[in-house]
């Protein structure tokens, strides 16, 4: 790709745990409403229900417990706790500073989740982005989440752009493989700690502020000389 290719012309970002660390609240969340039905959920058991919806946790813990509450009152208890509970400490800063870098230099940004509209919503209101994305996507918006591309899709879609003119930021492996999966170059920021070897799929995989590649965003080089 020569040294004229335009430049990145939009970044489009996951929430949970790439924005805001969110994970351990929905873990307490999911666990207590459990084991207030007699239903202890065991550290095992919560991996599973790891990076997926409520909706899809609903599903599996209707496999593992006998309980008889419908999925509207799962849903619906644990997103008023969930709301009730976040607060703006929750924020991860570098990714933060991040996209307060990137609004500066007027490339639009627009936020991919394939979560519960209510979430993603109370999300944004503690990130205070609303106003600086162009629009988000959340599992209201599509049937196949996470790590089906159709969430990136559709923001390719609403965007006008083609995926080799986006970036995405994501943290979880299925994020990654959603937004490979739509042909969009991906960063893997992981929460500290996470084993970076297991994605594979990511373009570039960062740890900190400084490690993104704000070259690629007033120029787009080759994929292959930028990201070896």
């Amino acid at each position: 790709m020569s040294t004229d290719s335009p430049a990145i012309q939009a970044v489009l970002w996951d929430i949970d745990n790439t924005l805001i660390h969110s994970s351990p609240l929905h873990h307490r969340i999911v666990a207590d409403w459990c084991r207030q039905r007699g239903y202890p959920l065991m550290s095992g058991e919560f991996e599973v229900l790891q990076d997926k919806s409520l909706a899809q946790q609903y599903g599996l813990l209707r496999q593992m417990f006998a309980f008889d509450d419908d999925i509207q009152t799962f849903t619906g208890q644990c997103i008023h706790h969930y709301r009730r509970a976040l607060r703006w400490d929750m924020r991860r800063k570098a990714p933060l500073e991040t996209f307060k870098r990137i609004e500066a230099l007027g490339i639009p940004q627009v936020c991919v989740a394939d979560g519960e509209l209510e979430l993603v919503t109370a999300n944004l209101r503690v990130l205070e982005i609303e106003d600086e994305i162009k629009f988000f996507i959340s599992g209201a918006d599509v049937r196949g989440g996470k790590p089906h591309p159709e969430p990136y899709e559709q923001a390719l879609s609403r965007l006008g752009l083609p995926p080799e003119s986006c970036l995405a930021v994501e943290d979880s492996l299925t994020g990654v493989e959603s937004a490979a999966a739509a042909g969009i170059a991906t960063i893997a920021w992981p929460l500290p700690g996470a084993d970076i070897a297991r994605f594979h799929r990511a373009d570039l995989v960062i740890a900190f502020l400084g490690d993104f590649p704000w070259g690629l965003l007033r120029r787009q080089q080759s994929r292959t000389f930028f990201f070896t």
